[in-house]
This record gives C-alpha cells, sequence and structure tokens, in this order.
C-alpha cells in the first residue's frame, strides 16, 4: 500500500526497452529486411524511429507510392525475422524488471502489458 493509503491494484508494462532490450533484435530484423530489397537503413535512422509503426517507417524509406501492400508484406517479414531471432538468441530483461515483476505479483498487483508492436512479437517474449 502507497503512503497515501491508496493501494495499486494494477501497472501497465510497456514492451520494448521497458521490460525488454530488444533494440539490437529490431535493428538486426531491420538490416535484414531493408538489405534483401537493397535500401541502407544505418543505426542513427534505427534509433530515430525506434517506437514507430513499422508502415510510418517503411513510408519514408520506400516512398508515399509504395503500394500499401507492398508496405504490409515487408512488415510482416520484418516481424517474422524479428520473432526468429527471439527464438534464436532470447532477450534479456531491461535492469531492475525481474525484480518488479516479482515484487508487484507477491504484492497481488495485476500487471497489464501493452505495445505498439505486434501482438504476436508480445506473445513470442513473454512465453
Amino acid at each position: 500500500m502507497h503512503k497515501s493509503g491508496v493501494q495499486m491494484r494494477t501497472i501497465l508494462w510497456d514492451m520494448d526497452g521497458t521490460i525488454a532490450d530488444t533494440e539490437e533484435l529490431h535493428f538486426l530484423a531491420w538490416q535484414e529486411i531493408m538489405g534483401e530489397i537493397g535500401v541502407a537503413y544505418p543505426y542513427p535512422a534505427f534509433l530515430s524511429d525506434f517506437g514507430k509503426n513499422n508502415r510510418e517507417i517503411l513510408r519514408r524509406e520506400l516512398g508515399e507510392e509504395t503500394p500499401i501492400e507492398r508496405i504490409i508484406a515487408i512488415s510482416r517479414s520484418k516481424e517474422r525475422v524479428f520473432r526468429e531471432m527471439i527464438r534464436k538468441h532470447g532477450v534479456k530483461l531491461m535492469p531492475g524488471v525481474a525484480h518488479w515483476l516479482e515484487e508487484l505479483q507477491r504484492a497481488g498487483v495485476r500487471q497489464v502489458v501493452s505495445s505498439s508492436g505486434a501482438m504476436a512479437n508480445i506473445a513470442e517474449l513473454v512465453a
């Protein structure tokens, strides 16, 4: 219970960069997919895009005239590669997260994961 007398009942966690250290795997997945389509995607561009949705990134990188079907296909491929990398390499928790997950569970606080990422990615990360 908080010193104010208010008991926390639920906490909302963000996935990428808050619970899970996914930065490197996202970058490697982007590198693989962009390389396949002949687009350079340097690390500084990736950093400025971190947290943005794939469609937004791909529209900027490939041009507004790119058909939405192509954008969706490339986006799905990137997320598939990301999940393969999770299975192959695993993902570390961000510092301090394990402690808080345990403490909050012990205190009976409901924990919810929120993310702008694909639901399949969340499922892979929490599996």
